[in-house]
């Protein structure tokens, strides 16, 4: 049995949060202090408040971190040396500095081996640190616990579904147990949600079930996210299947390499809820426009290959790598043919076609007032925002920001 032992001070001013997120901030936290806690020890949880900020400290008696390890054990996959290993392997605790991050905040240790480990996130008070893309919701204030609480280590809460009725199925691929619980989390309350740990497992899942959207990891073991999506591809019933990859990573050549695999959109991990939401948000709608053939409708009077090129740009319109030869590919032709055959039937260069696409579809998120700025850039595959807004008040003659 493990005593909680837990103390607050009164806080004076509101602290805005991404509430899943700092769930899954307070889960990990508490596991692993929880895991490597002694019998009959206690763990005290304590809430400060300063003057532009409240820190909460979570305090185990374990055995505690090398102070060499200290700040390694919020990389990527590292793995801290000897027993507390397992305290600094995969992602959880590189999850936790990310969302932390998100929020503004930071989050560190203070350990040393046999004295136990200290974990604390720090939090800016108000919201004016803030970015213009985060919706605030102003919830009731925070109220302390005032009691001290017992927690047996196979009684901490497991998170479960709440029966919401949901109509599109999403596959979620991840190997990460903390990343993959974080995600489904989020996900659950909006959609009906499928896990698989690796690529080879997904293979065999959507085999038995129809999904109506894949939201994969890229390092992954037995089968990689690009080799997954690259045998998906070569199936005919799941060629124009949404893909939307995660990774770790954000360089331009690996983004590249990954949309080129045959994904639709590229999220870097850990991925703000708001963010991951709006995408999957743009992919279902684009996928209703298609299924209703309304681009062929609105579009009528357009000959054979411009209606192809339209419905490739649209399908991959996230895409910010989206180029001429991705188009040709596409179409199984060489560029130089490509660009022989489209001048044939258009003024406008293939190039400024695309951009054109993406600016009109940004116009309609904007309008249905469910995308902000910079959800709408990531959307229609503008990787920088302000790039995005100067093009779009090039295009249309107003700031993005003011269209309603």
């Amino acid at each position: 049995m493990i005593i909680l032992i837990i103390d607050t001070d009164t806080i004076d001013e509101k602290i805005y949060i991404d509430s899943d997120a700092w769930e899954r901030i307070l889960i990990n936290l508490m596991n692993n202090s929880i895991r490597f806690s002694p019998k009959k020890s206690a763990i005290n949880v304590s809430i400060r408040n300063q003057k532009h900020t409240v820190t909460l400290s979570i305090k185990d008696q374990g055995i505690g971190i090398h102070p060499d390890e200290a700040e390694k054990i919020f990389e990527y996959l590292y793995q801290a040396d000897a027993a507390y290993a397992a305290e600094g392997t995969g992602i959880g605790l590189y999850l936790v500095k990310g969302l932390v991050k998100r929020m503004g905040g930071t989050v560190g240790v203070r350990s040393g081996k046999g004295q136990g480990a200290e974990f604390f996130v720090t939090l800016r008070k108000g919201h004016e640190h803030l970015s213009e893309s985060d919706t605030i919701i102003h919830f009731p204030a925070f109220r302390p616990f005032l009691q001290t609480k017992k927690i047996v280590k196979d009684e901490y809460p497991q998170e479960k579904n709440n029966g919401l009725p949901v109509s599109k199925r999403i596959l979620l691929v991840e190997d990460n147990d903390d990343f993959r619980n974080y995600l489904e989390s989020v996900l659950k309350d909006h959609y009906s949600v499928i896990t698989a740990s690796d690529g080879k497992e997904a293979l065999s899942v959507i085999q038995k079930s129809q999904m109506d959207l894949i939201i994969s990891d890229v390092m992954m073991p037995n089968m990689d996210g690009l080799e997954f999506v690259n045998k998906l591809r070569k199936q005919d019933q799941y060629q124009k299947l949404p893909v939307i990859l995660l990774s770790a990573k954000d360089h331009e050549v690996d983004r590249e390499a990954e949309l080129s695999s045959g994904a639709d959109i590229y999220l870097t991990k850990p991925i703000k809820k708001s963010l991951l939401m709006s995408q999957i948000n743009a992919v279902f709608r684009r996928e209703d426009v298609l299924r209703s053939n309304q681009l062929k409708k609105d579009y009528s009077d357009e000959g054979p290959l411009v209606s192809q090129v339209r419905e490739i740009v649209y399908r991959q319109l996230a895409n910010p790598s989206l180029s001429v030869e991705i188009l040709a590919d596409y179409l199984h032709i060489s560029r130089s043919k490509l660009y022989a055959d489209w001048k044939k039937v258009s003024d406008v260069s293939l190039n400024d076609f695309i951009k054109n696409i993406r600016l009109s579809e940004a116009k309609k998120l904007l309008q249905s007032e469910e995308f902000n700025v910079q959800e709408t850039a990531a959307a229609v595959g503008f990787s920088d925002p302000n790039y995005f807004s100067t093009s779009f008040k090039k295009e249309f003659g107003v700031s993005p920001s003011l269209i309603t």
